[in-house]
């Protein structure tokens, strides 16, 4: 999780010295921590990625990293990079918080399972498990109606 958040630092930074003595029109990345603690220490489980449909933007880039910490504590980490938010430019959200699976009883594949995760302020996403790629399920713990694309890709 600590090489998402340099990773991301050092896009900011070199967003703004490419940025320097440019004019205004250039596309740089705005970066908003919404987050819980950073957690030293935790292991990679899995990383999932894609870009989902977002109202009044190009997409909505999406980056999971699931993991678990030293003490056993399943935590996560989401980028949600809101593409072409702010006049032309990216805005991207950090959220991070804990994690757990609930078996699926409702939803088929009936064998699959959802991750479910929530941070400090209450944000709950679910996500049904598909091996290689994950789908986001509405708040009410359906599959989406709409024929776009709210898949995300193991890395």
């Amino acid at each position: 999780m600590k090489k998402l958040i340099y990773f991301f630092a050092l896009l900011g930074i070199i967003s703004m010295a490419s940025c320097s003595g440019k004019s205004n029109n250039a596309s740089t990345t705005e970066v908003v921590m919404v987050t819980d603690s950073l957690v030293p220490d935790t292991a990679t489980i899995a990383i999932y990625e894609g870009i989902l449909p977002g109202a009044d933007v190009a997409g909505i880039q999406y980056v999971l990293e699931l993991g678990q910490t030293a003490n056993g504590d399943s935590v996560y980490q989401l980028s949600m990079t809101y593409l072409g938010a702010n006049k032309g430019k990216d805005t991207t959200f950090i959220q991070e918080g804990q994690w757990g699976i609930i078996k699926n009883g409702k939803i088929s594949p009936k064998s699959s399972s959802i991750f479910q995760l929530n941070d400090s302020a209450g944000v709950v996403f679910n996500f049904l498990d598909m091996n290689d790629s994950i789908i986001m399920l509405g708040q009410d713990m359906k599959l989406p109606q709409s024929k776009l694309n709210y898949s995300l890709k193991k890395k």
